[in-house]
Parts: C-alpha cells; sequence; structure tokens
C-alpha cells in the first residue's frame, strides 16, 4: 500500500492494473501489442452500480438546481447514500476509474450504453477526473459537500474539487484527476517487460 500522508491509502497493484488496462482499451491494434493483445471486454454494468450511476447523476443535477438545504436535494443525496453503500456491499472501498465511454471497476470495463451512465461518463471526464474512491466510512454530509462542489464545479475544473475535498472536510471520498503523463510511463514499462 501506498500512504500519502492524510490521503486514503491505494493498494498499487489495482492503480497499476488500472493504468494498464485504460492503455489496452484506448491503445490501438497493432501499435505496440497484437490485435489479439488490443482487445478489450465490456460488460454490463452491474444493476447496483447502475443505480448508483444514475442517483449520482440525478443528484448532480438537484445540486445545480436547488439549494443544499432544499427537501429534494436532501432526498437525492440519501438515496446516493443508500447507492453508495449498496455497491460497495462488504468491501472498504469502491473505486470507479472514470474514461471517456467506460468505467472501470473490479477489473473490468463497463462501455455507455444508458443515458445517465453517458451522461456521469461526460460529465466527470469533462471535469478532468479520472477516478472516484469511496471509503466504507463515507457520511451523507460528506456525500452532500462532495455533490455541492461537483454541481458548482465548470468544465476543467477538477483540480478545484479535489482542493475542495479537504477544505469540506472530506475524509472518506477521493477523486483523481486525468494524468496522460501515466499512460507513457505506463506504456514504457509494458514496452520493456513485452519480449
Amino acid at each position: 500500500m501506498v500512504d500519502q500522508g492524510g490521503c486514503f491509502p491505494i493498494d498499487i497493484r489495482l492503480l497499476m492494473e488500472y493504468s494498464i488496462s485504460v492503455i489496452a482499451a484506448f491503445t490501438a491494434p497493432g501499435i505496440g501489442m497484437s490485435p489479439e493483445q488490443g482487445k478489450v471486454a465490456y460488460y454490463p454494468l452491474p444493476s447496483s452500480m447502475q443505480d448508483l450511476v444514475a442517483a449520482l447523476a440525478r443528484s448532480i443535477k438537484a445540486g445545480k438546481l436547488y439549494a443544499s438545504s432544499h427537501e429534494l436535494f436532501k432526498q437525492n443525496i440519501e438515496a446516493l447514500h443508500g447507492h453508495t453503500l449498496e455497491a460497495m456491499e462488504d468491501r472498504d472501498f469502491l473505486f470507479l476509474g472514470i474514461a471517456k465511454e467506460a468505467l472501470f471497476l473490479g477489473g473490468s470495463f463497463y462501455q455507455a450504453k444508458e443515458v445517465h451512465f453517458r451522461t456521469f461518463l461526460d460529465f466527470f471526464h469533462a471535469l478532468g477526473i479520472s477516478h472516484i474512491l469511496f471509503e466504507k466510512n463515507l457520511s451523507i454530509r460528506e456525500l452532500e459537500s462532495f455533490i455541492e462542489c461537483l454541481a458548482g464545479a465548470k468544465q476543467g475544473q477538477g483540480d478545484e474539487v479535489v482542493a475542495a475535498l479537504p477544505r469540506e472536510d472530506i475524509k472518506h471520498l477521493s477523486v483523481g484527476l486525468i494524468n496522460y503523463g501515466v499512460f507513457s510511463t505506463a506504456h514504457a514499462v509494458a514496452a520493456h517487460l513485452s519480449p
């Protein structure tokens, strides 16, 4: 595990699996790999994740329309919290890797086909957010603050969302920014390891 001070520790193997899988998903076959290696399997999104994605999209929309004290905003946050806990099941955390047209979850890619799913990916990609990490003890207050940050963010302001998390005392949720430098590093490692 890599520990970065007050940040949530992340299993580096999961991060490398995500980085290498993303490279595999977005590298054209024939460029550094065989056509068979370039194929990535996409699976249907599990129903608990469909519910989470839809709840997250609805909560962001409610955050843009209503004040945090409004009853509809609070209802959406409570529903989102329930769906988040359900999607986590018995795990300590839930890692969602976000690409332009796919979600990385538990070692598999899920291609966006439903409207809420596509909206979810487009929104986070436009902000420049590459992943969301929900931790087991995530509170409703933390989710509410996170959604308020997202609802106020504009395209390319993912770094402002990241900066707001500690300021808002959000300790059980973190986000990462898109960093294309990781692709060149992971590609160099993969090229070095290939025969």
